[in-house]
């Protein structure tokens, strides 16, 4: 989802910063969400926003990570410069499920 920074916005993201010590970019995110109204916000940044998991928000909005892709196994780490997998390639691997060991 996109969604442009407008005042409300800058000034809960502000708020966020003040009383639970985010630093800004994790604060226009979780402000972007809590202007929302989503019931749910994925993040890898367990150590900040995770601990906001069910504080914020009417119901209570759950922070946490992503699911994986029932065969993955783990987060695939891409270095910086570094290209991601094409969209046919993602898409050609789910479609194939795990590559089995047995050859």
């Amino acid at each position: 989802m996109v969604r442009d920074v407008d005042r409300f916005i800058a000034e809960q993201a502000r708020e966020f910063i003040w009383k639970r010590n985010l630093q800004p970019y994790d604060a226009i995110h979780l402000a972007t969400a809590y202007r929302m109204k989503l019931l749910h916000l994925d993040t890898y940044d367990r150590a900040d926003l995770g601990k906001l998991s069910g504080k914020l928000g009417s119901p209570a909005m759950k922070i946490s990570e992503p699911p994986l892709i029932p065969y993955q196994t783990e987060i695939p780490k891409i270095e910086p410069g570094q290209q991601s997998t094409s969209k046919s390639k993602r898409s050609a691997a789910r479609k194939s499920g795990p590559k089995s060991n047995n050859g």
